[in-house]
């Protein structure tokens, strides 16, 4: 009887001191939510390896091989042995030079994976992983020459792995501290015991902190001796160009990457040229030497490094190298300036305007272009009109070259897209110009560069497959496919043209990877013979109307010009004399010609009416850095590379093995509620080829709150299969008593692609939030705990991303949009309240039972402002539950992620619907500013009106209830420690209405939200 009346007495106690924790179970299952996880998704981010936001097309169908050698890994799927065994043996031929060099040897075995199943041409250093993604395509960039392209990528990325590995300033295992501190809204309502985050920073310490032009400077330099990279004819025309133009990258502009092609491969030449420039004059070790000292912890800077190891600071160091390549430039061009050759520009409004062709009659100009872009990668095809002076966009992304039909009426092009499995391809599209719908003419082909015979009859293409290029011949509907080439060496085929009588073609040719040359062949695939073979770089070879001639492009000079051969004669005559360089001719039936030149802000499209001769001694050039001899001598060497032949066989190959990478950490201090730092790490692992990983993080305050997080991914399966564990624990206290509060969530589902832009997500979670008091009584203490909420939700998530890639579309995105998709069911339980158990004398959990579904959608559309600079963003948020709930399961529609007009709480109810307008404007750009560790780059304002309501009736409200608010926002982008992305925002919002709600007044007051993270909250 005594223990049935104790148990009364401490369920009525507890009853009084859960009432007064009500207020804390709202807010535990928002922050749990939303953002308490945004300081997580800020650090995967910059860490895990996304395709705009997307989870990765995996790829089952791949069988993985591997080769191992003394000091390298090679990872490689079925249809790549060629690449592997020529990247296994180069890795090994170049391993003691550049180890030598940086006095620096990895502590592991590093691991090269070898890819080809997209049309995609890259290498990618991981040099906390230990770790080297290689594409087996031959890289075909419109601003680099020309070379052995797996001799030059595995050396340029082992590079990375060594010298940015001497430049580490703590171990591996350790590549980044994070400071970070969030703040949370006063909050009025007194069931509600903070308010939602209104300011988070996320601030990372780099663990290697080197500029980017240094970075990449030494791995395209190499050592001396290596030559696999060299300083060629486009490297030359780039930096040239830029120097003579006063256009060169500033110090502060050289350390991060920009926002264009051409910004982009600034910082790549001209830290080529400077490194360079530190090896002729300084000594090759000083190179090491400043790698090393950026290792010392105490040292952010580059300049302080330089005044270290040169006796100068970096801007010393810039504008004596300056000075430099403007003597040399200057007198190198004095013959071709005075003598430079005429022409008409009738295409210049963008970086990137390549391959332009005449239609037959020669009214018309097809090329392709970024305009609008910026990227040499986002072309469209457009049409030029020499009537009407007026430039039409045809077609969107398409690439390399295209070409009209016989009779004018289709465009026949090569487009990437995806075809099974995922893959990013290349395939034939004919444009019909009439009706301008587009017919897919090859599937899954990898075809490229095509173009139509003279009689209509025929198409020939390039398709490639282990880095190797072949020709295709195919009918005008993409049948009847005939391979008339014969590569499997790494050869590479460019710009193929039929001549008049559509018998022979006429295509360049890299062989070894050293330069191009032109090749003539029988459709048959018989009788190959080359018509110009030199030392040079000869390219983009067009046959004349009439079949008697060549046109071609080459840098026999040091500078790219158009060149005329004679078939008959066998003689070459120059038609230009340029600067910059003059590429891609297209002839004409009246002998006109327009091409592509390289000038000032990038590639044009321009024309001459009457060609005429040019003469040898009007286009002598010079460079500072190089001899036209010292380009034959670097050529002679690369072709006595024997990529077939000469390749070394590692006998038999391992399955692949699930290999792990050192599990790295970032440790983490983070000021948080209550006024406490928290005290952990992040961590995250995989396997070489990503088919398993884990991020996962864990923090601890004095008073032991404490954050917990792992999420698994395993990608062996079409979707990606994930587990996610979040676990927090809360303390506080209130009069006599103690509260504690665990809440655990597990989500499970899969990922799957649904296409470029698309992905969706299944899933299925679990939430269990418990709490517990203690508090004294007479004396003695008491314990009590509970679990107040119990659910479980089965669902779908669907998004959809298209942000057209433009120089500002960061910080003022003006193309594009966003979608985002969510349908749920959730069954849950949340505590009605206590019984006491009859025979036991317990007191137990009483629950109401939820069962509902649950919709939000959200769409961000971003449009044109008046500039290129400007931006508009409207969006739409909803979402409906469609039972009732406690108002635990509510929507909330304040705070950063709502109405920023009022606070997080302050509206709520079972159904939203929010409408947003801002307007953007880019204030400055590339600002050149430095603060200490900070590169500031763009800053722009924006100004937003938003309204929206929240409500538990069936019925919509009136407008007029609709809450309304405005405010600007302040914008910046810039990067910390070089390499680390980073935006801060600042708000100033108003809401211009009043209303009560839990007997509280909102409205009508300003409010101020700030950030700096990875990325803008919106």
């Amino acid at each position: 009887m005594w223990k049935m009346f104790r148990a009364g007495y401490i369920f009525a106690e507890c009853m009084r001191k859960i009432k007064l924790t009500r207020k804390w179970l709202q807010l535990q299952l928002q922050l749990q939510n939303k953002f308490s996880l945004l300081i997580l998704l800020a650090f995967v981010f910059v860490f895990v390896p996304l395709s705009g936001q997307m989870p990765e097309y995996n790829h089952p169908e791949l069988t993985w091989k591997t080769i191992k050698t003394e000091h390298f890994e090679v990872h490689f799927h079925n249809g790549t042995l060629r690449t592997a065994e020529l990247v296994a043996e180069i890795a090994e031929e170049v391993y003691p030079q550049i180890t030598e060099l940086y006095n620096f040897k990895p502590d592991t075995k590093v691991h090269f994976i070898i890819k080809d199943y997209d049309d995609n041409s890259n290498g990618a250093s991981y040099y906390y992983d230990n770790k080297i993604e290689i594409w087996a395509p031959p890289m075909n960039f419109h601003l680099r020459g020309t070379h052995n392209w797996l001799r030059d990528v595995v050396t340029h990325e082992f590079t990375h792995i060594v010298s940015l590995g001497a430049a580490m300033k703590f171990t591996r295992r350790i590549p980044a501290v994070y400071l970070q501190y969030i703040s949370y809204e006063k909050e009025k309502r007194k069931d509600v015991i903070h308010g939602y985050p209104d300011r988070i920073v996320s601030l990372p310490v780099a663990g290697t902190s080197v500029p980017m032009w240094f970075a990449e400077g030494m791995a395209q330099y190499q050592r001396k001796g290596i030559d696999f990279d060299w300083w060629d004819s486009f490297r030359d025309m780039v930096l040239r160009d830029a120097v003579l133009n006063n256009n060169m990258l500033s110090p502060a502009e050289m350390e991060v990457f920009g926002s264009s092609s051409l910004r982009n491969e600034l910082v790549y030449n001209q830290g080529l040229a400077l490194v360079t420039y530190i090896s002729r004059f300084y000594g090759e070790e000083k190179i090491a030497e400043l790698a090393q000292a950026m290792g010392s912890v105490k040292r952010m800077s580059f300049s302080s490094a330089c005044k270290k190891v040169l006796g100068k600071t970096e801007k010393q160091l810039y504008s004596e190298w300056k000075a430099w390549l403007k003597s040399g430039y200057k007198k190198g061009t004095e013959k071709i300036r005075q003598n430079l050759s005429g022409y008409d520009m009738i295409f210049s409004e963008s970086s990137g305007n390549f391959y332009p062709v005449f239609n037959s009659d020669g009214s018309k100009v097809l090329f392709l272009t970024n305009r609008g872009s910026g990227y040499f990668s986002v072309l469209n095809l457009a049409l030029y009109d020499f009537e009407t002076g007026k430039v039409e966009i045809i077609a969107q992304y398409a690439d390399l070259t295209a070409g009209f039909s016989p009779d004018n009426k289709k465009i026949i092009f090569g487009r990437k897209h995806r075809v099974k499995h995922g893959s990013n391809v290349f395939d034939l599209f004919v444009l019909d110009l009439k009706t301008r719908k587009e017919k897919l003419l090859t599937r899954n082909q990898r075809a490229r560069s095509p173009v139509w015979s003279a009689d209509g009859k025929k198409i020939v293409c390039v398709t490639e497959k282990d880095g190797t290029s072949n020709l295709v011949l195919m009918d005008p509907e993409g049948k009847n496919r005939k391979q008339i080439t014969d590569f499997s060496c790494g050869e590479k085929i460019y710009t193929p043209r039929f001549f008049p009588q559509s018998n022979k073609i006429v295509f360049t040719l890299s062989k070894n990877g050293v330069g191009r040359d032109i090749a003539v062949m029988d459709i048959s695939g018989e009788n190959f013979n080359y018509l110009v073979k030199t030392l040079n770089d000869e390219r983009d070879a067009f046959p004349s109307p009439d079949g008697r001639y060549i046109y071609f492009s080459s840098d026999a000079t040091g500078i790219f010009n158009i060149y005329k051969y004679d078939i008959k004669t066998h003689t070459t005559e120059q038609l230009t004399n340029v600067l910059g360089g003059a590429f891609m001719p297209c002839v004409n039936s009246k002998g006109e010609i327009v091409f592509s030149l390289f000038h000032d802000t990038g590639y044009n499209i321009a024309f001459i009416k009457s060609p005429s001769g040019v003469s040898g001694a009007s286009s002598s050039y010079l460079s500072p850095f190089w001899k036209k001899t010292d380009a034959y001598i670097f050529a002679e060497k690369a072709e006595k590379y024997d990529d077939c032949s000469d390749r070394k066989s590692f006998g038999n190959y391992s399955d692949y093995e699930m290999t792990y990478s050192k599990m790295l950490f970032f440790p983490r201090l983070v000021y948080d509620f209550p006024g406490e730092i928290k005290a952990g790490a992040y961590f995250t692992g995989s396997d070489v080829l990503d088919r398993f990983s884990v991020i996962g993080g864990a923090a601890i305050n004095r008073i032991k709150d404490a954050d917990i997080f792992s999420v698994f991914t395993y990608r062996r399966f079409a979707p990606t299969l994930f587990l996610e564990i979040y676990h927090q624990i809360r303390h506080t206290s209130e009069l006599d008593s103690k509260f504690r509060f665990d809440l655990t969530e597990v989500d499970l589902g899969g990922d799957i692609r649904l296409g470029t832009r698309s992905a969706l997500r299944t899933f299925y979670s679990f939430t269990r939030y418990n709490a517990g008091m203690t508090f004294k009584d007479r004396g003695i203490e008491h314990k009590f705990t509970y679990t107040y909420h119990i659910g479980n939700r089965i669902g779908l998530k669907y998004q959809y991303i298209k942000i057209t890639p433009a120089r500002f579309s960061r910080i003022a995105p003006n193309s594009g949009l966003k979608t985002y998709m969510l349908t749920e069911h959730a069954w849950n339980r949340f505590l009605k309240g206590f019984e006491v158990n009859s025979n036991y004398g317990t007191i137990v959990e009483q629950y109401d039972k939820y069962s509902f579904n649950r919709y939000e959608l959200k769409l961000v559309k971003y449009l044109p402002g008046l500039s290129y600079r400007h931006g508009i963003m409207a969006g739409l948020k909803a979402g409906v539950v469609d039972a009732p709930v406690d108002d635990f399961y509510n929507f909330f529609a304040g705070g950063l992620d709502g109405l920023k007009g009022y606070p997080f709480y302050s509206i709520e109810g079972t159904k939203f619907l929010q409408f947003d307008f801002s307007y953007r404007a880019v204030l400055f750009s590339d600002m050149k500013l430095r603060m200490g560790f900070l590169q500031l780059r763009d800053m722009a304002l924006s100004m937003y009106a938003q309204a929206g309501n929240a409500w538990s009736s069936k019925n919509l409200p009136d407008m007029e209830s609709f809450k309304k608010d405005a405010g600007v926002q302040f914008r910046l982008t810039m990067n910390a420690f070089y390499s680390f992305p980073m935006c801060f925002y600042f708000d100033v919002s108003y809401g211009f209405d009043k209303f009560v709600n839990k007997k509280q007044q909102y409205g009508g007051e300003y409010r101020t939200y700030m950030g700096l993270m990875f990325d803008f909250p919106d």
